[in-house]
Order: C-alpha cells, then structure tokens, then sequence
C-alpha cells in the first residue's frame, strides 16, 4: 500500500483561488481538477476522492501532487 500523499493546509487567499477557479472553470476538466485538490486538502483519501469524480486512483494521486506545491495565479 502506498503512503498517503499530505498536503500543505489551504489559507485565505491561496483557498479562495482554488475556490473561484472552481467556481469559474471552462471546462469540466479543470473543474476536476481543483475539485480532487480541494478535496484533497479537506482531508479526503484517494479512494473516496476518486469515486467522487469518477477518476481512477492513480489520476487523484497525480493531481494530489501536483497540489502540494500549486499555488494558482
């Protein structure tokens, strides 16, 4: 089993872009995207985030990843 990926906790501004990007997205794709993130950071694991978006495990672990040091723009 792997170890579970941790994610720095979400403050303020940082929590709110992600939450407006969601809110804003083009395209369901980048709205999956920050919703396995925001997920991600509410302390969800990788299983229930996956049956939440319908993506595969290995799809959440990448995009849990890549969360840990994103900071949208």
């Amino acid at each position: 089993m792997r170890p579970p990926i941790r994610l720095k906790p979400l403050r303020g501004r940082q929590l709110q872009r992600l939450q407006k990007m969601y809110d804003r997205a083009d395209s369901p794709r980048l709205q999956r995207r920050v919703q396995m993130i925001l997920l991600a950071h509410d302390g969800r694991d990788t299983a229930e985030i996956a049956r939440v978006t319908r993506q595969s495990a290995a799809t959440v672990r990448r995009w849990k990843r890549h969360g840990r040091g994103a900071h949208p723009k």
